[in-house]
């Protein structure tokens, strides 16, 4: 048994390691530009949805597509194949929809620090949980299984600060 948990931690790592990978591969592209199959697939599963942004890439000789949507409060990037069906689904969600392992996780290993953002990723049939942390100026990306179990930790950049329009 634990080596199956060893195996499926080690797959999720690489799957998240290639999503992110990917997600900074992306090139824009116009609404417009999108498979109509892409199209209709995203307006059947989120009627309510606007499209916020949407971008394609190839890996290992498929292409993909990726929407970006607003649905009220909930942001949600989504990967298409050309053909409309739906690969990935990255949903921000509050914390308190964390799983009930995955906060206890974070109160025991990551003990002091804030949760600024959470988020949902489910591809295929497999599920992680993407929560990004601080404490005072630094931020941390910790990835998890739905057990709990960390899958990843990086540290993130500061985000540059912003200051005021015009100067």
């Amino acid at each position: 048994k634990e080596l199956v948990k060893i195996v499926h931690k080690f797959a999720e790592e690489g799957r998240v390691a290639i999503r992110h990978a990917r997600s900074e591969a992306f090139n824009r592209i116009k609404k417009t530009e999108l498979p109509e199959a892409v199209v209709k697939s995203f307006h059947i599963a989120y009627p309510n949805a606007t499209i916020t942004g949407t971008s394609v890439e190839q890996e290992h000789g498929v292409t993909y597509y990726e929407i970006e949507s607003q649905e009220g409060s909930v942001r949600r990037d989504l990967l298409y194949t050309a053909d409309g069906r739906r690969t990935e689904v990255e949903e921000r969600i509050p914390p308190s929809s964390l799983p009930a392992a995955v906060r206890k996780t974070l109160q025991s290993k990551f003990k002091g620090h804030t949760i600024l953002r959470a988020e949902r990723t489910t591809r295929d049939s497999s599920t992680t949980f993407e929560v990004i942390l601080s404490t005072g100026a630094a931020r941390s990306e910790v990835i998890l299984n739905p057990d709990g179990a960390v899958l990843r930790t990086e540290s993130l950049k500061p985000e540059p600060k912003r200051g005021k329009k015009g100067t």
